[in-house]
């Protein structure tokens, strides 16, 4: 993931066939694999020793300790929907493909104008970071490690010690890739967003500021091992 770019293919269907159907590329829009949201914390402090290999492997440079990026990549976009004046908002995934090595990837949903065929490639316009300041989120966080109901006793669910990623303030409960592994989001018309996450699973609704408005919806009868409700 840190060594691949984002890149958003635009197709038009051709031929009105039923049998003999084509697509052709008509448009793209490259974000290059190290591209940092500005002013962000370091991330990538979890990282395996393998993973820095491969990431050095991939023409990514990092330190053998301690935070492995300088700040939080944008990449891996895991949806996007329209947003206005022909920009569209972006779903980050958890950070860096697992539970693990995400504690300390900021979860967060930008707007972007995706310039297809520039070679500058997409701009950032905005970015939410979502966190959870109002406690909707019932199990134990990151960025808050002494409230909330603990998590199951998997090896894979042990907390990590909060890093520079959750800031100053413990009650601003930022989320990260451990927290929530986002795979799929909607804008509703009142500007806040559906957000359906895979450890849960869950649906969770935020307000337009990225800020938890109520407790995740799960499935009924459906749990996984990352999360308790």
């Amino acid at each position: 993931m840190l060594a691949g770019a984002a890149i958003i293919l635009g197709v038009i269907g051709c031929t009105a066939g039923a049998v003999d159907r084509q697509t052709l590329l008509v448009a793209r829009s490259v974000l290059p694999a190290v591209t940092f949201r500005a002013g962000s914390p370091p991330s990538g402090a979890f990282f395996t020793a393998d993973e820095r290999a491969t990431a050095g492997g991939n023409g990514v440079s990092g330190p053998a300790s301690g935070p492995f990026l300088p700040g939080q990549p944008i990449q891996g976009f895991s949806s996007m929907v329209p947003a206005d004046a022909g920009t569209w908002w972006t779903l980050a995934d958890n950070g860096a493909g697992a539970r693990g090595n995400s504690a300390d990837f900021q979860l967060v949903i930008h707007r972007v104008d995706l310039r297809w065929n520039d070679p500058r490639g997409p701009q950032v316009l905005d970015s939410i970071i979502l966190r959870d300041p109002d406690r909707r989120i019932p199990w134990t966080v990151v960025c808050d490690p002494g409230n909330g109901n603990p998590l199951p006793d998997f090896s894979f669910n042990v907390l990590p010690v909060p890093p520079p990623a959750c800031g100053a303030a413990a009650a601003s409960r930022t989320l990260t890739g451990f927290d929530l592994d986002p795979e799929s989001f909607v804008r509703a018309p009142d500007g806040t967003f559906w957000i359906g996450d895979e450890f849960g699973p869950f649906l969770v609704h935020t307000a337009a500021d990225g800020r938890v408005l109520e407790a995740p919806i799960g499935v009924p009868r459906v749990r996984s091992p990352q999360t308790r409700s």
